[in-house]
Order: C-alpha cells, then structure tokens, then sequence
C-alpha cells in the first residue's frame, strides 16, 4: 500500500488542473450556456485550430499564466476546435460543422472569443491578447458592459491596467 500512495500522488499532480482556462472542448453549447447560467455566469468560447500559431501563443503566453485564472471567476470557458470533424450542438440546439456555425458566428480567423448568456451573443472578440492582464481586462470590459459606451481599442487604451 506504501507503495501505491507516492504513485497516486505524482498522478494526481500530472493531471492537468480541473478549472484550466478553455481547455474543456465544447460538443453541446447548449448545455454549456445552461450550466453557466447555474453558475451566475457567461459562457467564453475560444475558437482556435491546431496549426494556428497565434492560438499556441495565446496559451503560452496568456492562458498559461495562473494570473489569467482569475478571469473563470465570472466566465465558464470552453474551446471549440474548428479544425475537428466533429459536430457541434449550437445554443440553439442546431448541430452544424464546427468550422460551418463559427462561419455564421462570423468568426473570419483564430484564435476568436465569443461571449455567450442565455439569449444569445453577448460580445465577439476577434484575435489574440497580449497578456494575462489583457485577458482579465477583457473580461471586464464585457462584464461592465462597456462595449456599449466604447470599442474595446479605447477601453483597453484607457484602462491599461486591470483592477
């Protein structure tokens, strides 16, 4: 038995953490929108492919920051990978292509971030972000609603650093 304890605990540690940022690829967008509203939450969906450099960079350079963490206090996340075969159930409960609902949802290039509530399309994100703190300034950004007031060039120019 002492033997499998050390064993147990190096497994438990390799495992990847359980909340990390737009890891979780979406098939039910549906059930993802109704469980973020369980949550008091909205639903941030990364669009991103596998050749896509400025997506690998986005998660090294930004997701990867355990200051980005921050950001799933107000946002369920999930990915949808485009470049998958696969279908996926849309909020709406249409199952499309993937790369044929993110065409609808005007995503023209990845990495993209769309920000979904119960109604539907809340804010749409194209490209990528140069930090955690960028990140979590977006996250504001939607959350205050500022989008409403402003474009987020101005917002992020005039709020260079996250509260």
């Amino acid at each position: 038995m002492r033997g499998v304890l050390p064993f147990l605990a190096a497994f438990l540690i390799a495992l990847p953490a359980r909340g990390a940022l737009f890891e979780h690829d979406a098939d039910d967008l549906a059930a993802e929108v109704r469980a973020a509203a369980r949550e008091g939450k909205l639903l941030a969906v990364l669009f991103e492919q596998r050749d896509c450099d400025h997506c690998r960079a986005l998660r090294a350079e930004v997701l990867a920051h355990g200051e980005a963490e921050a950001f799933a206090r107000r946002y369920r996340t999930v990915k949808v990978a485009i470049d998958r075969a696969e279908a996926i159930k849309t909020p709406q409960g249409d199952s499309l292509p993937r790369w044929q609902w993110a065409g609808k949802l005007g995503v023209v290039a990845t990495p993209a971030f769309i920000f979904f509530d119960g109604g539907g399309i809340v804010y749409r994100h194209l490209g990528t972000l140069s930090s955690p703190g960028e990140l979590i300034l977006l996250g504001r950004f939607i959350h205050e609603r500022a989008y409403e007031e402003a474009p987020w060039a101005a917002y992020r120019d005039a709020n260079d650093k996250p509260r």
